[in-house]
């Protein structure tokens, strides 16, 4: 979570150091996806450090071999994909 906070700091600075316009924003490259739910109440920044956050649980369950962080990755990706189905 620290990683992710971090990362996020550093895109709100560097998008008022290069002119105000944040136009590298890992955010934006998310529209039309399974954030579209999070876009209208928090933002562009919010889906940017669940990206970052989720880009963080796969490499650690990946990286660490561990069935309890692959079962727990396994479970939050599929709540979050079931939270954006057609009802």
């Amino acid at each position: 979570m620290f990683i992710a906070a971090i990362f996020i700091v550093a895109e709100y600075i560097k998008s008022f150091i290069f002119g105000g316009f944040p136009w590298l924003l890992v955010g934006y490259s998310q529209n039309e996806s399974i954030f579209n739910f999070i876009y209208p109440i928090f933002g562009n920044y919010a889906v940017g450090y669940l990206i970052i956050l989720f880009s963080g649980i796969i490499y650690k369950a990946i990286r660490s071999k561990s069935i309890s962080y692959l079962t727990t990755s396994f479970f939050f990706f599929l709540y979050i994909f079931l939270l954006n189905l057609p009802i």
